[in-house]
């Protein structure tokens, strides 16, 4: 990306080695007076961000581009990963790129309910009507679209989320992850290379790694989809409409047709027709008075 501007809040000799190599990229320097300064402009004109000389130092910040380099070249000596930023200071640069991403989601026309609370990457972005509840990170190209919600402890990378779908709190969407309308991602779920189709519900304490559900289909809490076999990953596949008990074992690869249900506490090998019920759990057994004859402690 072409570069344009570069804001410099240093009047020292530094300062003046980052400008006469910025002009020799062709760039135009702007200079303020005051960190504050640099602040609040940064903020609207800035995608990358610099700080000269020691922490306690005037900050500069630069848009994206070889300038990167002559930057590091000419005394910004750490490179904050992840967020394109060069910095001694990893805490200001932290706040500077927390209120840079929220405030473009904000522009996008999403809801912030906190933004000093959100992690927005860069490449990021969000459709109206999107609510992001306080302390969710937004990393990798994430995308939220219209009327979906994002609930707090949430950590999204790479992932799809459809229109008003909602997840979370306390979920995990790996890469790969897809969510189409309507679908529903509760508490203490993680999804990897996962295809959830639409009015899927998958509310509570699950794993779903590298997998498609169809339509309407219902994982119940502790559904855990087995994909590792210890040499390679293999895929699970769930029909529309079908229902998972609580605490099943999906051994993959297998196949759940359309319709079917599986019996809580299952661990399925073998793959269940359309329409069927399986059950894979030993029979219970009361032993009448047992507890009356087992040795107690003091």
């Amino acid at each position: 990306m072409a570069l344009s501007r570069l804001l410099i809040a240093n009047r020292g000799e530094i300062a003046v080695r980052i400008q006469r190599a910025a002009r020799e990229l062709g760039l135009t320097t702007i200079q303020v007076h005051s960190s504050a300064d640099a602040d609040s402009l940064a903020v609207r004109m800035a995608d990358v961000s610099v700080n000269i000389g020691p922490p306690q130092a005037a900050k500069s910040y630069l848009n994206i581009g070889a300038i990167l380099e002559a930057a590091k070249a000419n005394g910004a000596d750490a490179i904050h990963p992840g967020y394109g930023f060069l910095s001694e200071n990893a805490a200001f640069a932290d706040a500077v790129e927390r209120r840079r991403g929220a405030e473009r989601l904000i522009d996008q026309g999403a809801t912030l309910l906190d933004p000093e609370s959100t992690l927005v990457g860069p490449y990021v972005s969000a459709a109206r009507d999107v609510v992001i509840h306080p302390f969710v990170v937004l990393e990798g190209k994430t995308s939220l679209a219209q009327g979906s919600e994002i609930k707090s402890f949430c950590d999204l990378n790479d992932a799809v989320v459809g229109p008003r779908s909602t997840v979370g709190p306390f979920a995990r969407l790996r890469p790969g992850t897809v969510l189409e309308e309507d679908v529903r991602v509760g508490n203490f779920v993680e999804t990897k290379k996962a295809h959830l189709k639409r009015g899927v519900k998958a509310s509570h304490l699950s794993y779903l790694g590298d997998t498609e559900v169809g339509e309407n289909a219902n994982i119940g809490a502790g559904t855990i989809t087995c994909n590792y076999d210890g040499e390679k990953k293999n895929f699970t596949r769930i029909g529309r409409d079908a229902f998972i008990g609580s605490d099943t074992q999906l051994v993959a690869p297998v196949e759940v047709g359309e319709g079917a249900y599986v019996g809580a506490g299952s661990t399925i090998t073998k793959s269940v027709p359309a329409g069927a019920l399986a059950i894979s759990r030993g029979s219970q057994r009361n032993i009448e008075g047992w507890a009356r004859g087992k040795k107690r402690r003091p």
